[in-house]
């Protein structure tokens, strides 16, 4: 990306990617991170492995700590963010350069946002007050932007806002229905305008409508291919008879990545 190529491999990559062909298959928003991290100081893995420990290490508890509080105690939130400091899968993953790092932090960020709208102090109303919507849907839309199946959640998310914020569970009168149309319209239209321009980007790169990532068919296809019987392999053993790339249908091999995505998930 630094060096003007855009989101491409230099050479064939995995799963299918041809080198020197536009991809879609990771996040967006991570790849822009390291870019921005090694555009600053230069190429140095550690930089961006540093950094990122600092956020995930600083704000992970913390969100924790802060959605423990608010629907437990806070001696439960405190004893939750020690737990979350010190369980080392958390730990290792805070430094490894992947998405779920941030997307396990971006997460936090929509459940401390989710519940703090609906548990407000105080009048009800507060809870429909269009700064918190907005909030929602940038912490929603990041989230979407690092691992796109976060999709998935968000109606369910904004469903059990509106249920618990029109059954009054705030301390104040409950809200009604038509008072939360504009709200979660807001909260939706932040997602949509942070999706759209990637959407544009792979209509352009692909030809085809591809609302953000190209790894959905290929995880389906390759997670429940035959050749793992009863027991489910991680990962294939280094064959060259038998690998990722040669379990895909000949007859999708010239596809590019978008349109092998589809055929895969078909």
């Amino acid at each position: 990306v630094l060096g003007g190529h855009g989101f491409s491999y230099a050479t064939g990559w995995w799963p299918a990617t041809r080198a020197n062909s536009p991809t879609a298959h990771w996040s967006y928003l991570y790849t822009l991170f390291l870019a921005a991290v090694y555009g600053t100081v230069g190429v140095a893995p550690i930089a961006a492995r540093v950094l990122q420990a600092l956020i995930v290490g600083v704000l992970h508890p913390l969100l924790v700590w802060r959605i423990g509080r608010r629907l437990f105690s806070p001696t439960i939130g405190l004893a939750s963010a020690a737990l979350t400091a010190v369980y080392l899968y958390f730990v290792f993953y805070a430094g490894a350069l992947v998405t779920e790092s941030l997307y396990l932090l971006a997460i936090l960020w929509v459940l401390d946002l989710a519940t703090a709208i609906a548990y407000t102090e105080g009048n009800a109303q507060r809870a429909s007050a269009t700064g918190r919507w907005l909030l929602l849907g940038l912490a929603c839309a990041v989230t979407v932007l690092l691992r796109q199946v976060f999709l998935l959640i968000v109606p369910f998310i904004l469903t059990w806002l509106v249920w618990q914020l029109t059954r009054g569970r705030t301390d104040g009168a409950p809200l009604t229905p038509r008072a939360l149309v504009a709200p979660v319209a807001i909260t939706t239209a932040i997602i949509a305008a942070c999706i759209l321009p990637w959407t544009a980007r792979n209509y352009r790169a692909f030809g085809e409508f591809v609302p953000l990532n190209t790894n959905a068919g290929f995880a389906f296809y390759w997670g429940n291919h035959p050749i793992h019987g009863t027991s489910f392999i991680p990962i294939l053993p280094s064959d060259p008879d038998v690998n990722y790339a040669t379990l895909i249908p000949r007859e999708f091999r010239g596809l590019n990545e978008a349109q092998l995505d589809k055929a895969l998930l078909a």
